[in-house]
């Protein structure tokens, strides 16, 4: 397992390669304290580290990988491809208001947490609406189950109830 809490001092100049995988992240610890309700996290970062001076760092990779999310329509898991690069550049700041949660200072020394900018790039990576297939219908509003499954004979009506009404009108 690797150190995630690296210091800028201990970084060549002419730059680090840094591969990260499952065994290095607590991604599922991460999800449950962040509130993401995932499965089955399997992902890996290939990441370089550019030092650009004693208070900065270019920081730029890959994370790829899969993971298991809830559809926000039907509630069934489906697995989601991730295939994302990043490019950040971080700068420390003594001013409290400009404080990055990415570079911290520890005993004089400044230091990068790798494990915030890999979390911050798969919060970046999920979409806003988790859908198992574009065109998934959705649960039932009767019977609770997905609305394409045989199973489910309910008979609704088309358009917005609010507007029902007018539905009677005869012009």
């Amino acid at each position: 397992m690797q150190e995630l809490h690296i210091a800028l001092s201990s970084i060549a100049d002419e730059g680090e390669h840094k591969q990260i995988n499952n065994n290095d992240m607590a991604w599922d610890v991460l999800a449950k304290e962040h509130n993401l309700i995932c499965k089955n996290i399997n992902l890996t970062a290939d990441v370089f580290l550019l030092p650009q001076s004693d208070k900065s760092v270019l920081i730029q990779g890959t994370l790829t990988g899969s993971l298991e999310l809830p559809c926000v329509r039907c509630t069934e898991m489906f697995y989601y491809t991730i295939n994302e690069k990043f490019d950040i550049y971080e700068e420390f700041e003594e001013n409290e208001a400009d404080k990055s949660e990415v570079l911290h200072k520890k005993q004089n020394t400044i230091y990068l947490d790798l494990q915030a900018v890999l979390w911050e790039q798969l919060a970046l990576a999920i979409p806003f609406i988790n859908l198992c297939t574009e065109n998934c219908v959705g649960l039932c509003a009767i019977c609770g189950a997905k609305k394409d499954d045989p199973a489910c004979v309910c008979e609704t009506e088309e358009g917005d109830t609010r507007l029902a009404i007018l539905r009677k009108l005869k012009i």
